[in-house]
């Protein structure tokens, strides 16, 4: 039967896939980190003696430099839960960790060999003095080194990597030596995307100045995936070498796309492209996450193209997004909760963070006749209900929030 992959390094929660005459297999290298409350002297036993080292928040394990170093993408999943001195890591085949469930349990070894060394949880822990004695070659485990190869190679189930791949196809086919790279950020830069509520952000980095053919092929690349991107769609601009680095304020760019020019584009896409170019504020944020969190999908390193932004530009280029907050908290609140939260967090602690990420900051920072509606805002973006609140709340909120980031 053919198999159709879940990508469980985005979509971590409960998940029910059905596809007609396909199996939906879990993939992904994910963690599986428990709370430091359940951290005790057995656990510190099993470390002493077998150098086995479970993951709790907070804490930090020898040889690798943090619980999310891993380096590698896996099919099927292998959800790790603990590490050894010597860069090997303990993991749960095709599923979540469940001390107590029936689902494998692998060793996987600095060379990033793999081996079957337990039928479940429970084998493993009763069997510790000797756990690697009757350990065999996981053959049916594949290791890829980034999750966009494994896409490359498989099929799966609302993946962005296949979204990417097909956009750095088509880029470095029409852009030829022009292209100097593509560069990933929002909410999938900084690992908090879902497919539901997210858009695919990207900058595209070139040398020379586009002429209309290349910018009608471009567009025309991105309304052929229609039917592939999430429901947001995807946001794309493209501008200069020159203009990165030094970096230049208000910035300039070639050409841009959105949902929200989906329809012109359709209709007259000549005079979208010949009209389509100027300067963007927002790029300074953009650029900004790029350096931050960002990553290379094709091209020359993020780090060494994109030169510092001034923390001026880059808050003046978030207070422009919220600069409405009190008209439009009302008719896109999860939106602007999140994102006034985020602003203040640069204001009072200079944080560059996610929606999802100001969300949380905002629940330990701010008042906490506050937290319940942050929390929903939370859960709505992550598509997890439908967000709803009085709007004298709203209101009041958006009117504290502005006036502390003096917008």
């Amino acid at each position: 039967m053919k198999k159709i992959y879940i990508d469980r390094t985005v979509n971590a929660g409960c998940t029910g896939v059905w596809v007609k005459d396909a199996q939906a297999v879990s993939a992904g290298a994910t963690l599986y980190v428990m709370s430091a409350k359940e951290d005790g002297p057995e656990y510190r036993r099993i470390e002493k003696e077998y150098d086995i080292h479970f993951f709790f928040e907070g804490k930090n394990v020898p040889g690798i430099d943090s619980p999310g170093g891993i380096d590698f993408y896996t099919i099927p999943q292998v959800d790790i839960f603990a590490a050894d001195s010597t860069g090997g890591f303990f993991g749960t085949v095709g599923g979540t960790t469940d001390p107590e469930g029936e689902l494998p349990i692998c060793y996987i070894d600095g060379e990033r060999k793999c081996f079957m060394i337990a039928v479940n949880g429970r084998s493993f822990l009763d069997s510790l003095p000797d756990w690697g004695k009757d350990r065999v070659p996981a053959e049916d485990i594949r290791f890829f080194p980034s999750r966009q190869e494994a896409a490359r190679a498989e099929e799966f189930i609302h993946s962005y990597d296949t979204v990417f791949n097909n956009i750095e196809e088509r880029y470095r086919e029409i852009l030829g030596e022009n292209l100097v790279g593509i560069y990933v950020h929002g909410s999938i830069a900084f690992g908090c995307f879902t497919w539901e509520t997210g858009d695919i952000d990207f900058i595209v980095v070139i040398d020379s100045p586009l002429e209309q053919c290349e910018k009608e092929s471009l567009i025309r690349a991105l309304l052929d995936l229609d039917e592939k991107v999430p429901p947001k769609g995807l946001e794309m601009s493209v501008v200069l070498r020159r203009n990165c680095d030094p970096f230049v304020y208000p910035t300039p760019f070639e050409l841009h796309f959105s949902n929200a020019h989906r329809e012109n584009c359709k209709k007259d896409l000549f005079s979208y492209c010949r009209d389509m170019h100027g300067t963007d504020r927002d790029l300074a944020a953009h650029f900004t996450v790029i350096r931050k969190a960002g990553f290379a999908l094709c091209g020359t390193d993020a780090a060494s193209l994109f030169g510092e932004v001034p923390e001026e530009a880059y808050l003046d280029s978030i207070k422009r997004d919220v600069a409405q907050a009190g008209s439009e908290i009302l008719e896109n609140p999860v939106y602007m909760i999140l994102n006034l939260c985020r602003i203040l967090a640069y204001i009072r602690e200079k944080l560059v963070l996610s929606k999802r990420q100001g969300g949380q900051w905002g629940l330990k920072n701010l008042s906490g006749e506050y937290r319940p509606m942050i929390r929903r805002a939370l859960q709505s973006y992550a598509g997890r209900g439908e967000f709803r609140e009085e709007e004298a709340r709203l209101a009041a909120f958006a009117q504290e929030m502005t006036a502390e980031c003096k917008i």
